[in-house]
């Protein structure tokens, strides 16, 4: 599903978006394009417009929720167990369905210097901004921006089970990945009794001083 408008797009409270795969987005894409099977957004909306999520947004399992604009804030609940969720600032991008990096932004795209936050008419004081929540149990969560808006990331709800690394492809983007691993069991571990092991140097001295004392 793409939710497309150039002048930005705003789900609010009481929205809730239940679908395999769900795109919104500032940017276009050529009918050619689409028929062809090219998720090609290469016509970009507003420079200065973003996409902001109040509500509740759920993929199936292994499919995947972006959102992609200027400038981007989830304050509701994302989630796509086994899938992808990406938040992303750029003006144009690929979706890549088969590869590992769903978003992909165009080459030397600059961002505005003041974004407007679709919700409340100020400016966004992060371009990729997250203080809702993420869920992708088992899947990938990116935080993506050009290099020149890559201090613009913040996201203040991070879960805790998962290991964020930073890793750039070429000069056109910074992102932050998390890979969410899935739910486990703990398994309790067993309690070890009896003495430590004895190392060979110990049993050495020990036999010498036997033999002194012989």
């Amino acid at each position: 599903m793409f939710l497309i408008n150039p002048y930005g797009v705003l789900i609010g409270p009481g929205g809730v978006i239940n679908t395999a795969g769900f795109v919104a987005t500032t940017s276009n894409i050529k009918n050619s394009d689409f028929m062809a099977g090219r998720h090609n957004f290469g016509i970009a909306g507003r420079p200065d417009a973003s996409v902001v999520n109040l509500g509740r947004i759920t993929a199936a399992n292994s499919g995947f929720a972006a959102l992609v604009a200027p400038g981007v804030r989830n304050s509701g609940t994302i989630t796509a167990n086994l899938g992808t969720v990406a938040l992303a600032s750029g003006n144009t991008f690929t979706l890549d369905l088969y590869g590992d990096k769903l978003i992909q932004l165009a080459p030397r795209d600059a961002i505005a210097k003041k974004v407007v936050d679709v919700a409340t008419g100020k400016p966004l004081s992060a371009l990729v901004g997250n203080d809702g929540a993420i869920k992708a149990n088992g899947g990938r969560i990116q935080l993506i921006a050009t290099p020149r808006a890559r201090l613009s990331i913040r996201s203040s709800i991070i879960p805790a089970s998962s290991k964020p690394t930073r890793s750039a492809s070429g000069p056109a983007r910074s992102c932050l990945a998390l890979r969410q691993p899935r739910a486990s069991r703990r398994v309790p571990q067993p309690k070890l009794s009896g003495s430590p092991a004895r190392s060979p140097q110990a049993a050495r001295a020990r036999a010498a001083r036997a033999a002194q004392s012989g």
